[in-house]
């Protein structure tokens, strides 16, 4: 089996399907794309260092920044069609367990 190409759109569809599992929620998903602002710095000191790493570092962080976008673009296109309690719960994590389809999937009967 080929391996999925690394993009941002399939990081971010990878990432999204953990929103709602093991209390993962759509806030710490973000914060587990965004790369921290002192990591930020100090890879720009890097760069200023070793200017000859600076477009690879460039390019990591451009493609964090993608990964942010397509994140946040398939949250709203998933909650979207959602009442708005239901939306709020989800962007909380509160959706309950799920059968594994997915955000809003149908929580297992009690």
């Amino acid at each position: 089996m080929a391996a999925k190409k690394a993009t941002p759109l399939n990081e971010a569809r990878d990432l999204f399907a953990l929103v709602g599992r093991n209390g993962d929620t759509v806030d710490s998903i973000r914060e587990l794309i965004a790369v921290p602002r002192w990591i930020e710095h100090a890879l720009g000191l890097y760069a200023k260092r070793f200017p000859e790493d600076a477009p690879a570092i460039e390019k990591v962080l451009r493609f964090r920044t993608r990964v942010r976008e397509e994140f946040d673009r398939l949250v709203r296109e998933s909650v979207s069609p959602l009442p708005s309690d239901l939306a709020a719960q989800i962007e909380r994590g509160e959706s309950g367990e799920t059968t594994g389809a997915g955000v809003g999937a149908m929580p297992p009967p009690r």
